[in-house]
């Protein structure tokens, strides 16, 4: 006798062998994951270049930025206060992205997208959250 349901199972099935290989795929084309850039010790940045996965990419002015606030030698968050927005980081092992800021010598800072990039070595950089807030606006 014939499973009524077959059909409908075969197509469950394949549809689960294509999102599978989706996935691994996707995997596949991870790219490196960098906290943040340096620049060259004879120049300074203009700007920098604060990147977002999931919001916006800001790139305001060094010449704008008034304070560096940070957690000390603990490396786990920093704000940036320009005299428009405030900028929240929080990570991990962030000492040379602080020193690098409150050198103007960082080209930008990005935070860790699983979706698109592979996972940081466990001795280096990583940025959990950036949170934007416009002044007089809400967090972003």
């Amino acid at each position: 006798m014939n499973d009524p349901l077959a059909r409908f199972q075969k197509a469950q099935m394949l549809a689960h062998e294509v999102s599978d290989q989706k996935e691994r795929n996707s995997k596949e084309i991870l790219h490196e994951y960098r906290a943040f850039a340096l620049i060259e010790k004879t120049e300074k940045s203009t700007r920098l270049q604060i990147r977002r996965a999931a919001a916006s990419t800001h790139a305001p002015s060094y010449n704008y930025l008034q304070d560096v606030c940070y957690d000390g030698l603990h490396g786990t968050g920093l704000i940036l206060t320009y005299s428009f927005m405030q900028v929240k980081i929080k990570g991990k092992r962030l000492q040379v992205l602080i020193q690098a800021i409150e050198k103007h010598e960082c080209a930008y800072l990005q935070d860790y997208d699983a979706t698109v990039f592979a996972p940081p070595k466990s001795d280096e950089a990583m940025i959990e959250l950036i949170e934007v807030v416009t002044i007089g606006k809400e967090a972003s």
